[in-house]
């Protein structure tokens, strides 16, 4: 959540295949998808951060980079 350019996610060295990220903001969905995309790690904007583009269920754990307000 919140990928921003994706340059902390990469530092994780999380394994690309297992990793999917969103992005609100447009400039850095293109980013993301210019940058993260070719190393396939899934990549999906997202406008609403309680309301993410995937199954319920899908993921052992999400970080949130940069900021969420849920209320």
């Amino acid at each position: 959540m919140g990928t921003g350019g994706g340059e902390f996610l990469l530092s994780l060295n999380h394994p690309y295949e297992k990793t999917a990220v969103t992005e609100a903001w447009e400039p850095n969905v293109k980013l993301c998808k210019e940058k993260l995309l070719p190393l396939g790690i899934c990549v999906r904007q997202a406008h609403e951060d309680n309301e993410l583009p995937f199954e319920d269920n899908s993921f052992d754990m999400i970080i949130n980079r940069h900021s969420v307000e849920l209320i």
